[in-house]
């Protein structure tokens, strides 16, 4: 450092001999700087790019790597789903997996292209090969999966269950029920060996396939249906041991490639996932290092740039200090100073020889100004007193009109509040009259309207008591009709009752013959079982109908009963409805009188409201001049304020004017 240090200061020494401007040694200083760091930031961005361009390589890989093994993992479950539940979708799905993973693969071998050959991110290529292998071993599963078939119905899988199918139907046409019994058997060793795959199962249906043909051999058939049944019995043999050796094929193929999965793939993903995981880290690290090295380049860089522009301030500071002091003591009044001599070629050089010739003639001019400056001071004392007293005598007379005028301006601003005062309680009053007087109207016509809705009211309810008394009449001839409907309904519920008895008894004679039934059955022993079961049920349904018609008499006594209630309640209706028609007689004649009444009552109303309406009118004229009239106050008020803030800003400028007078 000490070693820089003297380096700097011996540059400067040299710029000192040469005839440079100050700001060309500070722009050389400045370049020189910029240039420095400039470099460095330059080399370390090359270097950083590089970094990052490998860092941004690495994690792309990662991606297609992660993308890829996601659907390599992906068509794994879809092929194992595809052994459990084959179909074409799942085969369409596979192959679109695979696809995608060569078009990812693709993408990793271009940008593997330009690693070097031993990087081991390259044996991500080496992943196409396993990948057709897959393809191909996926393809033969899918070829022993057609051959079994997708469904029961296809395949061996269809030719298995034709073949029993038709020696079923056979069998059931010839009515032979131990072979019926060994052909259900089968079947069911079949069922169990395809779920489970286990050849004991196998095993079990030849040995039944072996007693099927003892006893066939033995049958009664006749030597036709024997053969016949012997060539399906033939036939389905073949099927299910082709059926037997294709499932054994199938699951072979499956294992395989399970295991090249298992065995290939899967290390191979694993191992290239965590390789690209390595290798981004790798890269971000060395990115971290390139930015910590340039960061510290460009530290000690900014170190030495400052330590020269120290220096060099430095070695500008002295001597404007120097000088600085001089002229601020010159400042202060002092004149015997010692002038700096400073020999130098620069702008400095021609300001310490500038200040030098004005501290000469500032000592010759102090002699000849201390003469002028008692002239001088006796002429500013006559003129200040002279501006004395003329602001003085102006403020007397000035201040004199302002505050008449302040005065009349509030004396004025008083009697407009009183008057605005009486206005407004006027105002007040004249709306309170007017608000009574329009509430009082608006309920004058409100009774009218209400006067005239009840001789309206009136007349309607004289028309609907007219009708109330036919209805009242109608309602009485009803109910005689329907007196004698309800005694119809009581003699109709006796029949049926009549009725429910006959169920009942009909329903106690088949509970009995159920009950013979049952015995009998009982007797027949296990021929006769399912005959006791539908006896049983009879018996069961005799009892149902036995306990409804129990429920149906309940109902048919409360409904005679009902009924017979309902004919005294209608005939004490009629007995009400022609009193009431007695009632609405008399009440028409009331009603015809109030109705005159009422249209009297509507007019006098009427004649009130029109009235009320007149003196609301007046009264909110009165109203509104008084308004307008507060309105007027207001500006009065305003206008006094108005005089009254003016005046006091006029004595404020007169103080400060006469201010600026006494100062001068």
């Amino acid at each position: 450092m000490r070693a820089l240090v003297s380096s700097l200061a011996g540059i400067a020494g040299r710029f000192q001999g040469l005839r440079i401007g100050l700001r060309m040694q500070i722009l050389l200083l400045g370049t020189v700087g910029v240039l420095l760091i400039g470099t460095i930031y330059l080399v370390g961005l090359r270097v950083e790019n590089a970094a990052i361009h490998k860092s941004d390589t690495s994690i792309a890989l990662q991606v297609r790597i992660a993308d890829a093994v996601e659907k390599f993992i992906e068509a794994r479950q879809v092929a194992g789903e595809f052994t459990r539940m084959p179909s074409e979708r799942l085969i369409e799905r596979n192959n679109e997996l695979l696809a995608g993973v060569r078009v990812d693969l693709e993408g990793i071998e271009k940008l593997v292209a330009d690693l070097p050959q031993d990087d081991p991110l390259r044996k991500a290529t080496e992943w196409r090969t396993a990948l057709n292998d897959y393809a191909k071993r996926f393809n033969w599963v899918v070829s022993s999966q057609r051959l079994m078939g997708f469904t029961e119905v296809d395949g061996l899988q269809g030719d298995l269950r034709m073949a029993a199918r038709k020696m079923e139907v056979m069998l059931a046409k010839m009515d032979y029920s131990a072979l019926i019994i060994l052909t259900l058997q089968i079947r069911q060793y079949e069922k169990d060996y395809m779920l489970r795959g286990d050849l004991s199962h196998s095993a079990s249906l030849k040995s039944r396939i072996g007693e099927f043909q003892e006893i066939l051999n033995n049958s009664y058939l006749t030597e036709d249906q024997k053969k016949e049944v012997g060539e399906y019995l033939k036939a389905y043999q073949s099927s299910f041991e082709s059926y037997v050796s294709g499932q054994r094929s199938l699951t072979e193929e499956a294992a395989a490639l399970s295991s090249t999965f298992d065995n290939v793939i899967r290390p191979q993903l694993s191992g290239v996932s965590e390789t690209a995981h390595a290798s981004a880290d790798a890269a971000r690290q060395s990115m971290m290092n390139v930015r910590r090295t340039m960061i510290w380049a460009l530290v000690v860089t900014t170190a030495v740039v400052i330590l020269a522009a120290f220096l060099f301030g430095r070695r500008i500071s002295r001597p404007i200090t120097a000088m600085a002091r001089a002229m601020e003591r010159v400042a202060g009044g002092e004149t015997d100073i010692v002038v700096p001599t400073i020999r130098r070629s620069d702008e400095i050089g021609v300001m310490a020889r500038a200040f030098a010739v004005f501290h000469a003639n500032m000592l010759e001019n102090r002699e000849l100004s201390q003469g002028r400056a008692a002239e001088r001071q006796r002429n500013e004392e006559a003129r200040k007193a002279l501006l004395s007293g003329i602001a003085d005598q102006l403020q007397a007379d000035i201040g004199a009109a302002a505050r008449e005028v302040e005065t009349g301006a509030q004396k004025m601003h008083e009697n407009v509040e009183v008057v605005g005062q009486v206005l407004a309680e006027t105002r007040t009053r004249a709306d309170t009259v007017r608000s009574a007087s329009t509430q009082a109207s608006e309920n004058v016509q409100r009774i009218a309207a209400a006067t005239r809705e009840l001789a309206v009211s009136m007349a309607e309810i004289s028309g609907q008591v007219g009708r109330y008394t036919q209805i009242a009449r109608h309602a009485a001839s009803d109910t005689e009709r329907t007196d004698a409907i309800v005694q119809s309904l009581v003699d109709e519920t006796q029949q049926i009752e009549e009725v429910v008895v006959l169920i009942n008894g009909i329903a106690a004679q088949t509970n009995l013959l159920a009950l013979n039934a049952t015995i009998e059955a009982a007797r027949a022993g296990e021929a006769g079982r399912g005959f006791a079961v539908v006896a049983q049920e009879v018996k069961a349904l005799a009892q149902q109908v036995t306990s409804a018609t129990g429920s149906i008499r309940q109902q048919i006594d409360a409904m005679r009963g009902l009924a017979q209630q309902a004919g005294q309640a209608i005939n004490k209706i009629g007995t009400t409805v022609r009193e009431i028609d007695h009632l609405a007689s008399a009440m028409a004649g009331a009603v015809e009188q109030q109705q005159a009444a009422t249209e009297e009552i509507s007019g006098s109303i009427t004649i009130a409201a029109e009235g009320t309406q007149t003196v609301s009118d007046h009264i909110g004229r009165v109203g509104e001049d008084a308004g307008q009239a507060c309105k007027l106050s207001d500006q009065m008020v305003e206008t006094a304020q108005a005089m009254h803030r003016q005046s006091g800003e006029l004595n404020g400028v007169v103080a400060r004017v006469l201010d600026r007078i006494r100062a001068a």
